[in-house]
């Protein structure tokens, strides 16, 4: 599917053999995305991708399992070209921890840091008022009503 967004020329000379045949295709369409424009590789997800969508269900899973390598060669190739800078970077840079202290917090937040995790009590009032009175009304109602 990812090779089938570029076209290859063929040669004057006889066909080689079917398999030898597909790893020089295999080749030369790994020289050939490495030059593809961001716009080429997305649509080439996006196919991929549609023509998984337009399966029935339970045909689906495995071609998302066949689908996934060619969208990550798509998204590899965006990544070498630079259009995604962030694709499996996970890795490469670790996450850097920082305290955070409570005048940024209110700088950032325009509150006291206090009040963040601080419980509300009229929200607990309100729900204790609310089940009770709509508990109650149902069991009078069901009460009268029901021999």
């Amino acid at each position: 599917p990812i090779r089938s967004m570029f076209t290859l020329t063929s040669s004057a000379r006889a066909p080689a053999p079917a398999r030898r045949h597909a790893r020089v295709t295999a080749r030369r369409s790994r020289v050939v995305v490495a030059r593809a424009s961001p716009a080429a590789s997305y649509d080439a997800i996006d196919d991929v991708l549609s023509k998984v969508r337009a399966l029935p269900p339970s045909e689906r899973a495995e071609a998302l399992e066949r689908a996934t390598t060619d969208v990550r060669a798509a998204l590899k190739t965006l990544k070498d070209s630079g259009a995604v800078k962030v694709w499996n970077s996970a890795g490469e840079a670790p996450m850097q921890r920082r305290n955070v202290f409570p005048n940024e917090l209110k700088r950032l937040l325009k509150c006291a840091p206090e009040q963040i995790a601080r419980p509300s009590d009229a929200n607990d009032f309100n729900l204790i008022v609310t089940v009770t009175l709509s508990t109650s009304l149902l069991a009078t109602v069901v009460g009268a009503t029901l021999p």
